[in-house]
């Protein structure tokens, strides 16, 4: 995988997608020399729904120390933040020069218990192998050397992923169907290569030959829009997108209980924000909303629930005959009473610059989902009948409307952009008049203590700035006193 481009290995996965292998037995190599490289190519496995992300440890530079190794898997965790993502870790030392030791393996299992799934041990030591599947049962393990395998196998591991197949099922097919399987398989090569060829022009490694531009090169670029959470994938929008179950949200670690969603709630989205600095560094700068918006009721306390998603368009009437359009409406009310809650919805406006055109939230809707346990809605669109909203149903809106024009539901369920934050379906929010963060889910707990740590630093350097004879210097005395404070 070292060998093709970011755009090559994106464009190669959507080919086998194409050629109709299904995602759930592609684990898919990640692992790039930039870190940034290898979260967006993870994030676009786990947004095709692939089985695992298989990564190298650091590997540019040697020496890495085990804290180096467990924080390089740790950012792209973080960074990934998706409760669908299954990590398999990649030893082969001869090749990167960095091994993954048992103590870094312990530590990752330890801290993302359910995201870590596997390795692939490709040491090619058998002892080595024979002790990660003694010291680890709860994970997969892939011997890399193929004379190994029966050994490996007796003692419980799972399988040898060669070079190819690799990126398609960790066990060859069995059974009446296995002639097709293959098939399909070697259809899927042929069609990554084909792609390839058109990514790169004259490949002559495959001889194939394609002036761009190319529909490998838009291939590409829908695949990057994939990854980037951009929308335009539409040929497999509901694979790469969703609608994904909100069951999926808890994947990774257990679900939050009411308490503590109930003690998120007792911090304003600011202080959130800081604490998710303390706790998860890498969450700096991303995560929340960026863009103007309207609170519709700014004494109401914050408000923390799973997210609830769906796009809508008004400027225009819905292309969808009417019988159509109703039972995607009750569709989407399902979905809305469905899964976990308290839950909060949020809707992506279609309508591009003419965004808030019509408005979809009113005093009927804010009943609705009032009613179906929803605590608020977050819309880069309009709201309107504010005089009759539904009590205690918190809104950001980026406008107040008089008309719903031709509004209705496009799709519902998927990953979303409102008021510039990236949100997923089942994520858990929390908003209140100045905005609205994403909290992943594995730093619930611990985000209250770090609030208030950050509290009371900031209540040492409020008292000396408030007193009657503040200077400069006290505060700076204060400052040498305190960790970053925001």
């Amino acid at each position: 995988g070292q060998s093709f481009s970011v755009a090559e290995r994106l464009a190669g996965l959507e080919a086998l997608l194409d050629a109709g292998v299904d995602p759930a037995r592609i684990i898919v190599g990640t692992a790039c020399a930039a870190l940034p490289e290898t979260i967006e190519l993870t994030r676009h496995a786990v947004a095709c729904g692939c089985a695992g992300a298989l990564v190298l440890p650091p590997f540019f530079f040697k020496g890495v120390s085990d804290d180096g190794v467990y924080a390089s898997y740790a950012r792209i965790i973080d960074a990934v933040a998706d409760a669908r993502l299954r990590l398999f870790l990649y030893h082969i030392p001869q090749a990167t020069g960095v091994p993954i030791s048992d103590a870094v393996v312990a530590r990752i299992a330890k801290a993302y218990p359910t995201v870590l799934a596997g390795i692939k041990d490709s040491e090619c030591n058998l002892e080595h192998s024979l002790r990660l599947l003694a010291s680890f049962p709860n994970l997969a393990i892939f011997v890399g050397f193929e004379p190994h395998l029966p050994a490996a196998r007796a003692a419980g591991g799972v399988g040898y992923p060669p070079p190819v197949r690799s990126r398609a099922s960790p066990r060859p097919p069995r059974g009446p169907g296995a002639g097709r399987a293959l098939h399909r398989g070697a259809g899927a090569l042929s069609a990554f290569r084909r792609v390839q060829g058109a990514a790169g022009g004259a490949d002559r490694r495959f001889r194939v030959e394609c002036a761009a531009p190319s529909p490998g090169a838009v291939g590409i670029a829908r695949a990057r829009g994939v990854a980037r959470g951009r929308r335009g994938v539409r040929r497999r929008r509901e694979r790469c997108r969703g609608p994904q179950p909100i069951e999926n949200a808890s994947m990774t670690s257990p679900q939050p209980t009411s308490a503590e969603l109930a003690a998120l709630a007792a911090f304003d989205t600011p202080t959130i924000c800081n604490a998710l600095e303390v706790v998860l560094p890498d969450f700096r700068g991303r995560g929340y909303t960026t863009r103007p918006a309207l609170c519709g009721f700014p004494a109401l306390k914050p408000v923390v629930g799973y997210a609830r998603t769906a796009r809508i368009r008004a400027k225009s009437p819905s292309p969808l005959a009417a019988a159509e359009a109703r039972e995607l409406r009750h569709a989407y009310y399902r979905y809305i009473d469905a899964g976990p809650k308290p839950s909060l919805v949020l809707i992506e406006d279609l309508d591009g610059p003419d965004a808030g055109y019509g408005a979809f939230w009113g005093e009927v809707q804010s009943a609705i989902h009032h009613g179906l346990g929803a605590l608020g809605v977050i819309t880069d669109g309009s709201v309107r009948d504010i005089d009759a909203w539904a009590p205690g149903f918190q809104f950001l809106a980026a406008m107040v409307g008089p008309s719903h024009a031709y509004v209705g539901i496009v799709d519902f369920g998927g990953e979303i952009e409102v008021l510039g934050m990236r949100v997923r379906s089942g994520d858990i929010v929390h908003a209140d008049r100045h905005g609205a963060v994403v909290i992943p889910v594995t730093a619930i707990r611990e985000l209250p203590a770090a609030a208030e740590k950050v509290a009371r630093r900031e209540a040492r350097i409020l008292a000396v700035a408030r007193a009657p004879d503040c200077t400069a210097e006290k505060l700076i005395a204060v400052f040498k006193e305190q960790d970053a404070i925001h």
